[in-house]
Formats: C-alpha cells, structure tokens, sequence
C-alpha cells in the first residue's frame, strides 16, 4: 500500500508535518517505525530533501533493517528510495571511521577486531581494564573493537566542526530506531548530529534490551532536555495484535502485575501433578495446532518458550517421543550456533589436513584454546584460563610430538575443559598462528 493510501490520524498527521525534532513513543506494534517509514516519504514527495542529501535510518536490529527495506517498496516510488539509507549503528560508524578514523589514530588503514577475537584477547582481563586495553590495541596494532565504535564516531564529530557540518548536510534528517536503548557514546553520536540535523527517535520507555551494555532509563530525559524535540506517544497502541491484551500481559509479566488480571486473547493454564511432568506442555502445543489448522489458513506457525537450553532440549525430546501414546511432533529447534560451529572448524581443519600430523594437531588444539578462552565473551573461568595456559604451554615447548599431542587432546576434552566451554566456537589468530607456521614449516622456517 501507497503511503498515501494509508489511514493517517490526527496524531500522526501532526509527525508528518512537523519540521522539529521529534520523540515518537509506544509500545511493540504500535507504528513508530511505520509512521517514521511514512515521515520519510512525505519528505521526499514534498522535495525537502535536495539533491545528494539522504534521509538516514538507524536501527540496532538486522531484522528491523530487512523488515524496513520490504516497507519501502511500497511507501516510496522507485526513483525517490536511493534518498533513504537505511543502516545499522555499527554501520553507520564503521564508514565514518573508515574514511574519517585517521584523523584520530594517524593511521591510514584501521582493521576490524572481530568480536571472537576480541573475546579471546581480553580473555582473563578484569571487566573494568577491557576498554584500555581496546584502546591500546587500537593503537599498537591499528585494531578496532566494536564496543570502540560509537565512542571513535562521537570523538570525530565532537573534535571536528567541518567533518559534523559535511555529514549533516548529507544527512539533514536522520531517524534513530530503538532509541532507548543507546549507549553513552551512541546518544552523545546522536546528540553532536542533533545540533545540525533534524532527529526523529523512536523510543519504548517500557523496554530496554541492551541495558546491559550501557542503555539507561534516563536516556529519553537526556534527549528532552538536548533537543527539545515534540513529543508524540502512542502508548499501547498495538497494530500488530490489534484486540487482544497480549503487549500489556507483557509489560506486566515483567513487573509481576499480572498475577491478579484477566486479559484478552491470553490464555493462564495451570496444572497439577502428572507422572511426566511435560504432558501439559504436549496437551497446550496439541490444543494450538488443532485451532491453528482449523483457521484454514496454511501457513500458521507454533513458537514454544522455554527458560534454557537444557529445558529446550527436554522438551525437544519429549516432542519427538511417543512415549505417552501421543504421535511425536515434528519440529525446529533454535539453539545457539556456537557448538555447530566448533564443530564446523574441527571438521573443516580435519579435511583442510597439513603435511606433517604435528601441525593439524596443533592447530587443532588452538582452535580449542580459541574455543574455551572465546566461549563466554571474555569472561573465562580461572579452572578454562589454566587449561588453556597449560595446552599452550605444552605447544610452546614443543611436547605435542607424535602421541604428545593426542594425549594432551583426550586430557582436554575429558577432563571438563571442554566440557564446560562446550556452546561456542571462536577460531584463534594471533601469535599462535605465527607457531602454526614454525611447526608446519619445520626447522628451515622457524
């Protein structure tokens, strides 16, 4: 549908014709990114975007990238949509940096640090020494870590006048998605642009996913009190589960307010004892799909929730059984990828092979080195940290000879090692490498 075939109520005619800042609030499904989407098409079609300036789209998401890309092609017309760039955060600070990074480091060339090797870097590091020791890798090595990102970007458009006008101009509007859940150096990013571009934040105050890594519940205040922008909020508005209570069960499933209430289309069941305490779980999934197929509609989907990957893994199972007379229940797991992709490197350096046994084994070994020190984002235990010195150690000094090798393997993968780090592959480069080399090249090469 055409933007402006749409239904635009007077609240959202208001966003649509204002030329401030503004703060768009609601909850999921409510329309912000839609109206935003909308917001975009208006400016075009009116012509206040000139030639070789964009309109710019921020979000966090990849999903919400690809989902944006689809509602273009029906909001704008073919020959207005190279107007609209539509990015991520890291995106949109990776090219800054790209073109404008030197300015800052006196180098040239800056080279991604990949967050698995990162992982593996600042494995054993205290937490509050890892963003040093980023910044020092940024400049003895010319490396750049993600969690670098936002803060090199604010530091470019903050140090230089010229650079923050050149980007504006290309930019004079610029719409930020998710914004509650902006990091420090994120929102100083936006505030910097804010003073010559025009910012459209979307923004639940109800929801901050990446609280974890710096969003704070004060951050919408920061933007008030920054730009003053209007302020237009949905509240729960939901255009996606239009009728039901589903957003507020939500909201207050978080809260452990919905103790007490009854809501719309959302189904409590409870139960009591059962000799198999999932049968439930197999009743409530047969219940859903009987009234999932007789809405005739072919292409209806079941999600399942469960609170953790062993949790998941039973119930898995017990889908597939017949155990307790029902038909097993074909279905998809979603796990993490990490433990596949161990895998995929152990078999892909098995079939890449080598040309002596000593050096496959090594490498292999550290992959796994690579794989504990990676596997939880840096935060290795000290028993996976000794492991890992020791194997490395035992590389080092040239022991893995013939059986050595093997033997230190089967030490490794039995004795709880890998065990524990068992969800998560990050393959290892780095002065290991350099030793991959001397083993695979002999005496001539070291």
């Amino acid at each position: 549908m055409a933007f402006n075939q749409l239904e635009i109520c007077v609240k959202r005619q208001g966003i649509l014709d204002s030329q401030n800042h503004l703060l768009v609030l609601g909850g999921p499904g409510c329309g912000k990114t839609t109206i935003a989407l909308v917001k975009a098409a208006t400016e075009l079609s009116r012509g206040t975007v000139a030639s070789g300036q964009k309109i710019l789209f921020l979000s966090f998401a990849r999903a919400t990238i690809a989902r944006a890309v689809q509602d273009i092609k029906c909001l704008i017309p073919d020959g207005q949509r190279q107007s609209l760039e539509i990015s991520t955060y890291h995106g949109f600070e990776w090219r800054l940096i790209q073109s404008f990074g030197y300015l800052l480091t006196g180098h040239r060339r800056l080279r991604l640090l990949p967050p698995p090797e990162e992982a593996n870097r600042m494995a054993g590091i205290p937490t509050a020494n890892r963003f040093e020791s980023l910044r020092e890798l940024l400049q003895t090595e010319q490396l750049l870590g993600f969690d670098l990102f936002a803060g090199f970007a604010a530091d470019l458009l903050e140090k230089s006048s010229r650079l923050l006008k050149m980007v504006s101009d290309c930019y004079p509007t610029i719409i930020v998605d998710e914004f509650q859940d902006t990091d420090r150096d994120e929102w100083r990013t936006i505030k910097v642009l804010g003073t010559q571009s025009r910012v459209i934040a979307l923004a639940d105050p109800d929801q901050r996913i990446y609280e974890f890594r710096g969003a704070d519940p004060a951050r919408i205040g920061e933007l008030m009190n920054a730009l003053h922008p209007e302020v237009f909020d949905f509240g729960y508005e939901n255009h996606r589960s239009n009728g039901t209570d589903v957003t507020a069960f939500g909201n207050d499933l978080l809260s452990g307010a919905n103790k007490t209430k009854v809501y719309n289309q959302v189904k409590i069941s409870t139960y009591g004892y059962y000799h198999e305490v999932l049968i439930p779980i197999k009743y409530a999934i047969c219940d859903s799909m009987k009234r999932l197929i007789e809405t005739g509609n072919p292409n209806w989907s079941l999600g399942v929730l469960v609170s953790s990957n062993d949790f998941m893994l039973r119930v898995s199972n017990y889908l597939v059984s017949s155990s307790d007379k029902f038909k097993p229940i074909p279905h998809e797991v979603l796990i993490d990828p990490e433990g596949p992709s161990l895998a995929a490197v152990l078999i892909g350096g098995l079939l890449e092979g080598a040309q002596i046994l000593e050096a496959l084994q090594t490498r292999l070994l550290f992959d796994l080195i690579a794989h504990i020190r990676g596997c939880a984002g840096g935060e290795i235990s000290q028993a996976n940290l000794a492991l890992t010195e020791a194997i490395r150690e035992f590389l080092i000094s040239g022991a893995g000879s013939n059986g050595g090798c093997n033997t230190i393997w089967y030490k490794a993968v039995f004795k709880g090692g890998v065990y524990e780090a068992r969800d998560t592959i990050w393959a290892f480069r780095g002065a290991e490498d350099r030793r991959v080399a001397t083993l695979e090249g002999g005496a001539d090469a070291a």
